[in-house]
């Protein structure tokens, strides 16, 4: 008898242990390969029948590395990896913790940035190298099925942390900022506002910055919530979110194929506009921040009077 009937033939473990037991003996590297494949289709049939939701990062793992290295039920499979990722991968971390995000804006669309959290596409990123198991076209493409990424967005924050003051940053500002001409929004998600609107269809963490890209802890793990080393100074964290019926859900906007998330003015804290952000665009702002309770406190960046290398910040 091998090493994994026994561990189906042992009627004093329950089937969460057996679940491990199978799900653990498939990453042994000395293990025959149809072996292994056994190993995890039986790790699926027990982690799925005990419906315990703290093993749900193991199951999505057992799914995906069955697509991986063994073809099985390609799509579907890939699509359960996802969805148990980040049922399995949930944390409330970052109800306690306060992000920023810049923006360019206009006259049509400043309403929407200040009222809604958007979320997009990882194809449409500009970097080739950020998401890359979802971008078209690269030349040594490891993931040729792209119909699962569909109902696929995200949503990418700065951390505020330490005495680091990233609206104080001229470069993000050159970057992020339209040349000086956007605004910088800080939040605090600090209650289940995205629970109510997302339930189990998204996990919000930090990134994780790696020198090399490796692709067998999974989808969501390894193609979504990991990037480049280059990338470290920005301490993104990320809001990952998936439904696979999105065309049929309200936040889904097909016009640009993107999910905005609505907030409420209390999860915006203060709102800092660029030195050269268009006086209608201010105006705007100012009139949202000094609305109903809670008041939101506005901020303009300027240069230092006596240092001109260096931002700083003056209440409006």
């Amino acid at each position: 008898m091998d090493e994994l009937d026994k561990i189906l033939n042992n009627w004093n473990t329950t089937s969460i242990e057996k679940g491990d037991k199978c799900y653990e003996l498939a990453k042994e590297p000395q293990l025959l390969s149809p072996i292994r494949q056994r190993c995890l289709e039986n790790a699926v049939y027990l982690y799925e029948e005990s419906k315990d939701e703290s093993r749900l990062s193991n199951l999505a793992h057992c799914y995906f590395l069955l697509v991986r290295l063994y073809g099985v039920q390609t799509e579907e499979y890939y699509r359960r990896s996802i969805e148990y990722h980040i049922k399995g991968s949930k944390s409330k971390k970052y109800q306690f913790e306060d992000f920023f995000k810049f923006y360019t804006v206009d006259e049509n669309s400043i309403d929407s940035v200040l009222r809604t959290i958007r979320l997009t596409k990882p194809s449409t990123f500009n970097d080739p190298t950020d998401c890359p198991i979802s971008q078209e076209g690269l030349a040594h493409d490891i993931f040729p099925d792209k119909s699962v990424f569909d109902g696929l967005r995200i949503g990418c924050f700065g951390h505020v942390e330490g005495r680091y003051r990233a609206w104080e940053d001229s470069k993000k500002w050159a970057y992020y900022g339209n040349m000086h001409k956007g605004i910088c929004i800080r939040y605090r998600f600090f209650n289940n506002i995205l629970e109510d609107n997302f339930a189990d269809k998204f996990v919000f963490k930090k990134v994780e910055y790696k020198e090399d890209f490796d692709f067998y802890r999974g989808i969501v793990a390894d193609g979504f919530l990991r990037k480049t080393k280059a990338y470290d100074e920005e301490n993104e964290w990320r809001m990952v979110w998936y439904d696979r019926d999105y065309k049929h859900n309200p936040l889904y906007w097909s016009k640009d194929q993107n999910i905005y998330l609505p907030i409420g003015r209390e999860y915006i804290s203060q709102i800092f506009v660029g030195c050269r952000c268009p006086e209608t665009i201010v105006k705007t702002i100012i009139d949202f921040a000094k609305g109903r309770e809670p008041k939101i406190q506005v901020l303009k960046i300027i240069p230092e009077k006596d240092n001109v290398f260096k931002l700083t910040h003056m209440k409006i």
